[in-house]
């Protein structure tokens, strides 16, 4: 995988929003309060590259992917969806190197809710 220079320089939220723009029609982004902010840089490439995979691994004729990041209280969190439960593998390794969590959802079209500690 390839480092963005974005996220290195601006941030992850840079950096997803760039991604949504680079993926019309297949991203819808919601960043959540101003606590969203530059995080290590760990944490910022483990959620980047996470949601580089879950689209890599989307069905170009499916629903675009909602994604919405926000901070609660020392963790960040991601939901995304809808995703399919085979989906989670991908990224579950990435997100347990970092003390993260991935809650997947039972049925095709749920969403998933990564959390990562970031205090």
């Amino acid at each position: 995988l390839i480092y963005p220079p974005l996220l290195h320089e601006a941030g992850l939220p840079s950096a997803l929003r760039e991604l949504a723009g680079a993926t019309p029609g297949r991203v819808r982004l919601r960043l959540v309060g101003d606590e969203v902010e530059r995080y290590d840089h760990a944490i910022e490439a483990t959620v980047y590259f996470a949601v580089t995979e879950l689209l890599d691994e989307l069905d170009p004729d499916a629903a675009p992917l909602d994604l919405q990041l926000s901070r609660e209280g020392a963790s960040l969190r991601l939901d995304l969806g809808p995703v399919d439960p085979r989906q989670t593998a991908s990224i579950l390794d990435h997100v347990q190197r970092v003390g993260g969590t991935v809650r997947s959802p039972a049925r095709t079209g749920e969403r998933i809710t990564v959390t990562i500690p970031c205090a």
